[in-house]
């Protein structure tokens, strides 16, 4: 009988035990104190510290996954997790989701997060749930571009250096990346360039575009001088075309590429001398609004050259964008039903890998046309990279596109 209540006693206490595990309690010692305690914490005497500035590590680890980026999906991930005793993060998972592929990105995140400082209750580390919202927002632009202020440093530095001082290109990468780039859009190759090149010429009409005037309020005096800064560039164009002779020609534009680069400068510095103050900051913003350059440097040293007037680069011309953009546009048909019409230009970004994304509505117009016209940008083929050529390494390069739906 005895031997049975010890049993009975035994099974009371081991029941007790796991009944105490069971419930995530803990274990009782002899001395009735709690050596083993797995409570999940929502307050406590002392919260968890993220040891450094956490804003700066998400920022530095997360990567914006490419088909949230490419539709414009944006929004607020709402993660919560457990800092350990030890500090370390655990549980893992998202409470408010947006996109699948941004959930998932935050969850790879928070799963690679180092040892917090741990929480604390009487002065012993416990165990405490955190909840944290993940921003992701898409940044139009991400480009820094010139200030006015720096624009004008760099016409007064650069229009004091001649073109005869300036180098051909020697760097076969650079030249190599001028060559795909032309004959990228060049369906017609040396001839189709040949081409472009005559149209550069001082034998066509040389004359200030009406639009020009009418924008920037030109008087009589300045249309005069400036007609007189676009006569000269095309002599001086027409001179470094007789340069590159008569073969291999995109080859030969790609390595006088620095001079025909440092004449745009060159008119930069002229235009400015034929408008009066006020024009000149008019005509500046919108100068900017038309190109810009994310920096995205292969190495740690940033890119901050301020160097896209001298990437002379041209997505436009003969067999470009445009045409291209125009071949696969469909009129929508509500539009045209309702006799809606104009001009909805598109801004995108050609990352450093040729891509086109963050794709977005300008100057809207309708929403049918809107979205016809992000559709065509989005579907592009991949570019080829711009390269920095101070740095020598890819730039992505922002770009607006204008496109013109008119009924017949």
């Amino acid at each position: 009988m005895k031997m049975i209540k010890l049993i009975s006693k035994t099974c009371y206490k081991l029941y007790v035990v796991l009944f105490c595990c069971i419930l995530n309690t803990g274990v009782l010692n002899a001395s009735n104190r709690l050596d083993v305690d797995t409570t999940v914490y929502v307050v406590a005497d002392e919260g968890p510290k993220f040891k450094g500035d956490m804003t700066q590590w998400i920022g530095e680890n997360v990567q914006y996954p490419q088909v949230a980026w490419d539709n414009g999906i944006m929004g607020k991930v709402i993660v919560a997790f457990i800092v350990e005793k030890d500090g370390k993060v655990s549980n893992v998972q998202v409470v408010r989701g947006v996109h699948e592929s941004l959930d998932a990105e935050a969850l790879r995140v928070f799963n690679k997060m180092p040892a917090w400082k741990p929480a604390k209750i009487n002065g012993e580390n416990v165990r405490y749930r955190f909840t944290c919202p993940l921003m992701f927002n898409i940044e139009r632009a991400v480009a820094e571009p010139y200030s006015y202020d720096e624009f004008i440093a760099m016409l007064e530095r650069e229009g004091k250096i001649p073109l005869e001082n300036i180098q051909e290109e020697t760097d076969p990468v650079i030249i190599q990346m001028y060559v795909a780039q032309k004959q990228q859009f060049l369906k017609g190759g040396e001839s189709a360039f040949k081409l472009v090149l005559d149209r550069m010429s001082p034998s066509y009409n040389v004359r200030v575009p009406a639009n020009f005037i009418r924008e920037y309020k030109l008087d009589k005096e300045q249309q005069k001088k400036l007609k007189v800064v676009y006569k000269w560039k095309r002599l001086e164009q027409e001179k470094l075309i007789k340069r590159m002779g008569k073969k291999d020609l995109i080859k030969r534009f790609a390595e006088l590429s620095p001079l025909f680069a440092h004449l745009n400068i060159l008119e930069e510095v002229k235009i400015r001398e034929c408008m009066n103050p006020e024009q000149h900051l008019l005509y500046f913003n919108d100068l900017m609004k038309e190109k810009m350059i994310a920096h995205e440097p292969d190495g740690n040293e940033p890119c901050s050259c301020k160097c896209f007037y001298r990437l002379n680069v041209s997505l436009h011309g003969i067999g470009g964008i445009q045409n291209r953009i125009m071949r696969e546009v469909k009129y929508p048909m509500i539009a045209q039903e309702h006799n809606i019409q104009g001009k909805v230009v598109v801004g995108f970004l050609i990352n450093t890998d040729g891509r086109v994304s963050d794709v977005h509505v300008v100057q809207s117009v309708d929403p049918s046309l809107d979205a016809e016209s992000v559709r065509v940008i989005r579907q592009l083929p991949p570019f080829i990279p711009v390269i920095c050529p101070i740095h020598k390494r890819k730039v992505a390069v922002y770009y607006t596109a204008p496109i013109n739906f008119k009924l017949q």
